[in-house]
């Protein structure tokens, strides 16, 4: 975890002192990406679902899932919770390949499209 500190907290001797570094965990982490808050309704889930599964605050879309504390495990219960909102199954590799909110809904995103313009004979209606 990365917390930025104005500096570092040291012991009577001079050295770093790691019980009060504890007191300094925060559930917001700096991880040098700036700052994009969600700019519709699928980014605003993804970002609430990310906010529970890695337990942290003001997630922005162009954060890397790994940066931010993601594993292999947490990456399975985000699967599963946007399989739950959204109807749509991804594989786990897609956050491996495209780990951040913003390629994520805009995969479901296109899946929507694709969905919701096939006709029932399996091709894909078009409307100019």
């Amino acid at each position: 975890h990365y917390v930025q500190l104005d500096e570092l907290p040291l012991n009577n001797n001079g050295k770093v002192d790691k019980m009060k570094l504890i007191e300094h965990e925060t559930n917001v982490i700096a991880t040098g990406v700036e700052y994009v808050k969600p700019r519709n309704e699928i980014e605003e889930e993804l970002v609430r679902i990310w906010e529970k599964v890695l337990k942290k605050e003001q997630i922005g879309v162009k954060e890397d899932f790994f940066n931010l504390g993601g594993n292999s495990i947490k990456a399975m219960k985000i699967i599963g919770a946007i399989q739950d909102k959204f109807n749509h199954t991804m594989e786990i590799r897609k956050i491996f390949s495209e780990p951040t909110i913003e390629n994520l809904a805009l995969d479901i995103e296109n899946a929507a499209w694709i969905k919701e313009n096939q006709s029932g004979n399996g091709k894909r209606k078009i409307t100019i």
